[in-house]
């Protein structure tokens, strides 16, 4: 079978890396120890070739005639090398972390950027790739949000910035479905025109504390059933009805607005589940 040059592989895997949601161990690891640069001339060339016995190997051979001086050899020196600790810190720190196992690309960013300050990876690469993937692909995201099984419809949600200074992701964040997602904040109000103004409806001082309320509660992850809203112009979701939303905002978040007031606007900003 005829081997594909390296450059080609190169290029295969970059592309492939801006089109993937989710890498393989595996190709993380590839992927970090390609932008690795070698460092010409970081192995003494000029030690060796002064022995005077026989070879007894082919590296040995390849040694005496210099080749370790070639920049793909020390390439190849390097990326072995950086594999091994890549490997070793996740065997060490990431157990729950498999060489098949397959994550979404912003908890492998995560473990790069913690690389890069455990001084094991160079800081150009990172920031070359992640800025690359924020200017494309990952411009609109600004939280990380978890949906954690073992805890019905538990869910928490983390600024993007300070998710990636997290270090090695726990096995339960490992283990949760997640999603990036706008902040609330960018996200314009649905509009219903065949209403009248839930302003006029309920009061402005009433609304205002309303949503702020309902912000709290998705930010805290206190609420259980309630969650977050993933595209634009969508409604958070909650699995009971409004009066039961209401109730557990007042308890674990805070409200003074009547119920009354609230249920009639709620639905502006939430879409329940239950009637």
């Amino acid at each position: 079978m005829k081997k594909q040059p390296i450059m080609t592989k190169m290029k295969i895997l970059e592309a492939s890396s801006n089109v993937r949601k989710y890498w393989s161990c595996e190709f993380f690891i590839n992927l970090v120890s390609k932008y690795e640069k070698p460092i010409l001339g970081s192995i003494d060339s000029e030690v060796a070739p002064q022995i005077k016995q026989k070879p007894n190997s082919l590296n040995e051979v390849l040694e005496l005639h210099g080749m370790t001086s070639n920049p793909r050899a020390i390439q190849s020196k390097e990326e072995f090398e950086i594999r091994r600790r890549v490997e070793e810190i996740l065997t060490h720190e990431a157990p729950s972390i498999k060489q098949q196992t397959s994550l979404h690309k912003i908890f492998w960013y995560r473990i790069w950027f913690f690389l890069v300050l455990q001084g094991v990876l160079k800081k150009d690469g990172f920031i070359e790739h992640y800025a690359s993937w924020r200017r494309n692909g990952g411009s609109g995201y600004f939280e990380v949000l978890f949906f954690f099984e073992s805890q019905a419809a538990y869910q928490k949600s983390i600024p993007i910035d300070v998710f990636l200074l997290g270090g090695i992701p726990s096995k339960e964040e490992i283990e949760a479905k997640i999603e990036l997602a706008e902040p609330l904040i960018a996200r314009p109000l649905i509009k219903n025109k065949n209403k009248r103004s839930l302003e006029k409806i309920v009061g402005r001082k009433n609304l205002e504390d309303i949503v702020t309320s309902i912000d709290k509660a998705v930010a805290s992850g206190k609420i259980a059933g309630l969650v977050k809203a993933v595209e634009r112009n969508s409604r958070h979701k909650y699995s009971g009805n409004r009066n039961e939303l209401y109730r557990d905002i007042v308890k674990h978040i805070g409200l003074q607005t009547k119920e009354s007031m609230f249920v009639r606007a709620v639905s502006d900003f939430v879409e329940t589940m239950a009637k």
